[in-house]
């Protein structure tokens, strides 16, 4: 059956109604967490429709919309942009069933995400004082300080450290090394001395 057409001025509340639970109707054919994420943001577009009582479906009626959520609901970064994104879906699927002409809501962002700072690199001082914060005294110490030697000594990343086995301690030619899992075929990280003397001590 075929949707009926109509002018942006045209779509009452009934009838914006009908294409807002057709649309939730077309996501998965079931009531997913995606549509009652969708349901809830448009109850609240529904409820500024009808308070609005201008809205054709431009791109001027998207950006008041946006104030609203913004300045008078003064919801956070996050809720704006959820309840954005469900118009936007709603406004492209009434485009492409030719209920309205473009999709006003389709380059209307809420906010742009602050990038966080870069990761700065310990000094050899903050080094010194995060290994010297542990008790090698027990075995438990011992471990956490050779995973932190390793980690900053040494390049290994977590997911390394998590993979390695004690197999994976080995010798060659009476120098301790590690057999590194993901790494290029065969890869082997030789350790230093004493490096080698502190795995020595935690496995005994």
């Amino acid at each position: 059956m075929a949707i009926p057409q109509f002018a942006s001025s045209q779509l009452t509340r009934d009838v914006l109604s009908g294409y807002i639970k057709a649309f939730l109707d077309s996501l998965n054919g079931g009531r997913t967490q995606t549509r009652a994420t969708y349901e809830c943001a448009l109850r609240e577009f529904m409820r500024w429709f009808e308070q609005d009582g201008r809205f054709l479906f431009a791109v001027d009626d998207v950006y008041r919309y946006k104030d609203y959520l913004t300045k008078l609901r003064k919801l956070r970064p996050a809720s704006v942009s959820t309840y954005l994104n469900a118009l936007r879906q709603l406004c492209e699927y009434l485009h492409q069933h030719e209920v309205i002409a473009y999709n006003p809501a389709k380059h209307v962002r809420s906010f742009v995400r602050r990038r966080t700072a870069g990761f700065e690199a310990l000094t050899k001082v903050e080094v010194d004082r995060l290994i010297g914060s542990v008790d090698q005294n027990d075995r438990r110490g011992l471990r956490d300080t050779v995973i932190i030697r390793l980690m900053v000594e040494y390049g290994v990343a977590e997911i390394e450290l998590i993979r390695l086995d004690v197999r994976d301690y080995v010798f060659i030619a009476a120098i301790g090394a590690l057999k590194m899992r993901g790494r290029e075929k065969d890869s082997k990280l030789l350790l230093r001395q004493d490096m080698t003397s502190l795995m020595n001590q935690y496995f005994a």
